[in-house]
């Protein structure tokens, strides 16, 4: 994970970025945004983290200490671009906190949601690449 502990969010917010694999890996692995960071360099550590790959599925799963609870398993969807004429695969993913409901979207099609009182929002904003990946992040925002 990277992140850059003052910059976190709280209530109602919208975090998004583009997120360019720059070639394709030999494993299976994501990358994304992470909201509702904690203790990030503790043994408590939190966070709530929305993943794609390269085979054209996301996850949406919560850290919690050294385990991890499942909010979406890998699936896949269309709204997921793959590897264009340039050899990167970019996509646009956002997570949107509001009331009641956390939102996540990939290129503006809303493809999972989960109950806020389920999951941990208010926190430490980052992200997450898995190992032997070559990806590249532009305009990553919060949006209050």
């Amino acid at each position: 994970i990277v992140y850059d502990p003052s910059i976190t969010a709280a209530g109602q917010y919208v975090v998004k970025g583009t997120f360019s694999q720059l070639a394709k890996g030999e494993h299976r692995e994501g990358y994304g945004p992470f909201i509702g960071g904690a203790d990030l360099d503790g043994e408590g550590q939190r966070y709530l983290y929305f993943l794609v790959r390269q085979d054209g599925r996301f996850l949406v799963k919560q850290r919690i200490g050294v385990n991890t609870r499942g909010v979406v398993d890998w699936t896949p969807h269309k709204a997921i671009k793959s590897f264009g004429t340039d050899g990167a695969m970019t996509n646009e993913l956002a997570i949107s906190v509001e009331n009641d409901v956390v939102r996540f979207l990939i290129n503006g099609t809303e493809v999972a949601k989960a109950p806020r009182a389920g999951v941990e929002t208010d926190g430490i904003v980052g992200l997450r690449v898995n190992h032997q990946l070559d990806v590249r992040v532009d305009d990553l925002t919060i949006q209050r």
